[in-house]
């Protein structure tokens, strides 16, 4: 396929994309270098808003196409490549098998994958490590909460917003740094503050309490935009107030997202359920930390 005939099937985002402009150069110079590239991280960070993102620059290097596949549905690592297979448009092939099929498409391509949510279906990751052998020009992009552990395999962990510092933000007692750019978390919360409540304004008596809140929730990108869903009926003071009482005010996520992430329990508890009996029990022993810990402590 020509440049003027590429297949973009990547999802149109419809919020703006905040900050992490640090992130997309480094994400950019890596994929020169390399051919699988995993971002992993906590539920909630932002991987594949990121992710998305940075493939979307990217498209001039790929010809052939960029495509997305959402394995968020699949748990049997065997439904991966056909589940590639039927995002690419690849018709069956009666009894060929599914990398048969996925190679004679992409053999000849310059061409991005983006699988995303790939942690339920780690034990697939050979069958990505055999469809990029045999594809010279593919390259294939990965967000997971666990690298894939496969030679080759960049790995990039991708970390919260930035919080900044509270003299960063307010120079004196009640007036704002205005000139001063934000911190990305707060940026974040203003902006979908502003898609919320549109006459939203950081000003110098709510400052504070908008940067404790993105302190309170660390950075999380969703954490964020869920807290900014309460703005109707709290004010920022308010909820930096409920959430140090409360944190499982966190909830009532957009309806188009994945119900582990409609709350901030539920994308943790989904993370939780994808482990092992034993790590989860090692979980729980730990819970006796604050704060990390040392191996010795361990």
């Amino acid at each position: 396929m020509g440049a003027g005939d590429n297949d973009v099937m990547l999802p149109i985002q419809l919020s703006g994309f905040v900050g992490r402009e640090l992130e997309l150069g480094e994400l950019a110079d890596l994929l020169r270098a390399t051919r699988l590239l995993t971002l992993t991280g906590t539920g909630g960070v932002g991987k594949t808003r990121l992710a998305l993102e940075f493939s979307s620059r990217c498209l001039d290097r790929f010809p052939d196409g960029a495509s997305f596949v959402s394995l968020a549905a699949i748990r049997d690592p065997s439904l991966v490549l056909p589940a590639i297979a039927q995002a690419l448009g690849i018709p069956p092939a009666g009894p060929r098998a599914p990398l048969e099929r996925l190679v004679d498409h992409l053999r000849d391509r310059t061409s991005l994958l983006l699988l995303d949510n790939f942690e339920q279906v780690i034990d697939a990751a050979s069958a990505i490590a055999d469809l990029l052998a045999a594809c010279p020009d593919l390259r294939v992009v990965i967000t997971s909460r666990e690298r894939l552990r496969l030679r080759g395999e960049q790995v990039y962990p991708v970390k919260p917003l930035s919080l900044g510092a509270a003299e960063g933000l307010l120079t004196e007692p009640g007036e704002l740094a205005s000139r001063a750019p934000l911190p990305e978390a707060v940026h974040l919360f203003v902006e979908r503050a502003r898609s919320r409540c549109p006459d939203f304004r950081l000003t110098p008596q709510n400052a504070a309490s908008v940067l404790g809140i993105c302190r309170r929730v660390d950075g999380l990108p969703l954490a964020i935009e869920l807290a900014t869903a309460r703005l109707g009926v709290l004010s920022p003071q308010a909820l930096l107030l409920y959430l140090d009482r409360q944190p499982s005010l966190l909830t009532d996520g957009a309806r188009d997202l994945p119900d582990r992430q409609r709350t901030l329990a539920d994308t943790l508890a989904w993370s939780y359920q994808l482990l092992a009996e034993s790590e989860r029990r090692l979980f729980r022993e730990l819970s006796v930390f604050a704060g990390g810990c040392t191996l010795e402590a361990i």
